[in-house]
């Protein structure tokens, strides 16, 4: 999953792809995140099902499904996929059946970098503050900073949320052809 407004990523390793297991991972992620008003999913049975259908609408989520056989309408998951795979490949060359222990690592890699569409991190856009790198336990900047000052880095970052979410209404105006 790919957050859009902030290009957060979050994935889990599960053994199959029932919508039972899409439902678990949901609820996890809803659980620490919060529940969303839509999510844009692929077209594969785990989504379409009866099951999964029943789990948005009791949550209130409307499903959008995206066309048949037009992974580029979901851009940012296909690349957070091939990514991920990549980074996974990589990491556990030596030893492919622990490929799952590498993931939350590299999803941390992920949401730590500074994105190139916003010039920040995922994870700062996300949580306000900028990751603990180091081995040290809190940077002297963040024990010194004042509270005045710490309203301003929030005023900001409300403010760039804002234009990124300007940004998006403004790119999302392309038309939808449907047969």
């Amino acid at each position: 999953m790919v957050e859009v407004l902030t290009g957060f990523p979050y994935a889990e390793a599960t053994t199959d792809t029932t919508a039972v297991s899409a439902i678990q991972v949901l609820s996890k992620a809803f659980s620490i995140f919060g529940i969303p008003s839509r999510i844009t999913v692929d077209r594969v049975t785990s989504f379409t099902s009866k099951k999964f259908n029943e789990y948005c609408n009791s949550n209130n989520i409307m499903i959008n499904l995206l066309p048949v056989y037009q992974p580029e309408w979901a851009g940012a998951v296909e690349k957070l996929n091939y990514t991920v795979r990549y980074a996974v490949t990589k990491s556990s060359i030596h030893q492919i059946n622990l490929w799952d222990t590498y993931l939350n690592k590299i999803l941390f890699a992920l949401r730590t970098r500074l994105h190139s569409r916003t010039g920040y991190s995922p994870y700062f856009l996300f949580f306000g503050i900028e990751p603990n790198l180091s081995n040290t336990l809190i940077e002297e900047r963040y024990l010194m900073q004042s509270k005045e000052a710490r309203e301003t880095e929030l005023d900001k970052l409300a403010a760039l949320r804002f234009g990124l979410q300007c940004d998006r209404i403004g790119s999302s105006k392309v038309p939808f052809f449907e047969k």
